[in-house]
């Protein structure tokens, strides 16, 4: 080897270590898109499982964590009890999940429900305007938005 392709080498070795640093200190500006996205999913999750297993599903949130539960008791389904926590078919772990890195819901914390049509309701009945959550850290603000009707869910950087 000689002294040229060993001047290289710690060349190339030095930009990947300043690449790699760069994105391990800027992973946490990343983690309240990755939530939010992870949330869309969670409730595209929820209303397909509604509809499969002809049950109604709360998606509930609080500062910190949100949640999927049987929102009534039905007799020979999966969901019996209500408002007992579900199980995700795909973890075997109840529907329950906390936000990491200091992510939290600053708006729109609490309750809407998938009916078993995958419709979502809130305590009136089928929405009528979209149903708006807020999350916000790592100095980034997402909105996750499930619209009427359909409960078609986006997430938005602000």
């Amino acid at each position: 080897m000689t002294l040229i392709e060993l001047v290289i080498v710690i060349v190339v070795l030095g930009i990947i270590a300043g690449v790699a640093t760069v994105k391990m200190n800027n992973s946490m500006s990343f983690s309240s898109g990755i939530q939010a996205t992870k949330i869309s999913q969670d409730i595209r999750h929820a209303q397909s499982l509604a509809i499969n297993w002809g049950c109604e599903l709360d998606f509930t949130t609080t500062t910190t964590n949100y949640a999927f539960t049987n929102r009534t008791a039905m007799a020979g389904k999966i969901c019996n009890t209500a408002g007992s926590a579900i199980k995700d078919p795909a973890t075997g772990n109840n529907f329950s999940i906390s936000l990491k890195d200091g992510v939290t819901f600053t708006a729109g914390i609490g309750t809407f429900y998938f009916d078993s049509l995958g419709r979502p309701n809130d305590n009136l009945g089928l929405l009528t305007t979209p149903s708006s959550f807020t999350i916000s850290g790592n100095n980034a603000i997402w909105t996750i938005v499930v619209s009427p009707i359909t409960g078609f869910v986006t997430s938005t950087k602000l």
